[in-house]
């Protein structure tokens, strides 16, 4: 029986030790721990840029925690009027901030404006002629740099299952061997 025992706790760790996985984090919208500013990359050359309608591209899109102020780089084929909307205010109520920009064919246009953190949302809408477009920008700090996938939910699992594995090994160990021994009393 106690060898049974050793064994078949022998196998359950090297089982669990073998078994583990690394989490790939997603590192879109990962926050510079300097800056506090959470960025969206932009795309290498040969990439293409999130297409907001057939003539705007949105090349990058920032929050800096700090300041409270987002910052959003448009490039555009025609010439046209764009306006930035402060979504989080939609959240709290009252007046929302607005910026409206005209941009010019083939440049790039950097257009920030003051947003609100509300219950750690933050995100900015853009509206074109054409398209109202919603750009998610959060500032909540957060375990992983993305949302939650199976393999994160399955490497948890696996972390607390392995945790519970290992001290209930520890206390079988001890009442198999010294459980039964009495304290004496000093005094």
């Amino acid at each position: 029986m106690k060898h049974a025992f050793s064994a078949l706790l022998t196998v359950l760790i090297v089982v669990s030790l073998s078994t583990g996985g690394a989490v790939a984090q997603d590192l879109d919208n990962a926050t510079d721990p300097i800056t506090g500013e959470t960025e969206t990359p932009t795309p290498d050359a040969g990439e293409t840029h999130e297409r907001i309608d057939n003539s705007t591209v949105l090349v990058s899109a920032s929050y800096d925690r700090d300041a409270g102020m987002a910052t959003v780089v448009i490039e555009s084929e025609e010439t046209q009027k764009i306006t930035l909307t402060d979504a989080g205010a939609f959240v709290q109520g009252g007046e929302v901030p607005q910026r409206s920009v005209v941009v010019t064919p083939g440049e790039r246009t950097e257009i920030s404006i003051p947003v609100t953190n509300a219950d750690g949302f933050v995100g900015v809408s853009i509206a074109t002629q054409k398209t109202l477009y919603a750009v998610p920008l959060t500032s909540q700090v957060q375990w992983f740099d993305s949302e939650s996938t199976w393999q994160t939910v399955q490497v948890a699992a696996f972390g607390g299952a392995s945790g519970v594995l290992v001290v209930a090994a520890l206390l079988a160990y001890r009442l198999r061997n010294g459980g039964t021994e009495r304290t004496e009393r000093i005094a």
